[in-house]
């Protein structure tokens, strides 16, 4: 288990069974680490929406915060071949599709496209999110939130709001 304390931005849902804490990631990229109240994981994931986005984050408050986070490694694979099909895309994996325009080999052949991505929540990552030059005496006790029971990891463009990834923990030990 990390633990960091620091001052965070956090939510206590008053909607949702949940609180929740905003990491900043790479680039354009925050982080949601999305803490449900015991058994309420599945209500906290059919409420996911850009507007559930939008409302945490003018929501969130600033605070002292300790932060106990599971180091977590996840990694999957996805065909896209039915993906690519409803999107009208069909053609790209049959041998009608021409590729000439993109290379002069012979017959450039797609049989599957896959997505493969990896998240590694760590101390370095978890280091790289936390603010910098915070300054100040903080006058309250600070709020503890210990992810100890399953929880989502949400990465998203915090510019176009586009989700980059979603995870739902389910052994956080």
């Amino acid at each position: 288990m990390m633990f960091q304390s620091n001052k965070i931005k956090y939510l206590n849902d008053p909607l949702l069974p949940c609180q929740l804490v905003q990491l900043e990631y790479l680039g354009n990229g925050t982080v949601f680490l999305i803490l449900p109240d015991k058994g309420q994981i599945d209500v906290v994931i059919k409420a996911l929406s850009r507007d559930t986005m939008q409302r945490w984050s003018d929501s969130l408050t600033s605070g002292p915060v300790d932060l106990y986070i599971p180091k977590v490694s996840i990694s999957g694979a996805q065909d896209l071949g039915d993906l690519l099909e409803d999107m009208g895309i069909a053609d790209l994996l049959t041998n009608q599709e021409n590729f000439s325009g993109i290379t002069q080999k012979a017959q450039l052949k797609v049989s599957k496209v896959i997505h493969k991505a990896t998240l590694q929540l760590d101390e370095k990552g978890v280091e790289e999110a936390a603010p910098t030059g915070v300054t100040g005496n903080e006058a309250s006790e600070p709020l503890t939130i210990h992810f100890n029971r399953p929880f989502i990891i949400m990465i998203f463009d915090h510019f176009t709001w586009s989700s980059l990834f979603l995870v739902k923990v389910v052994n956080p030990t």
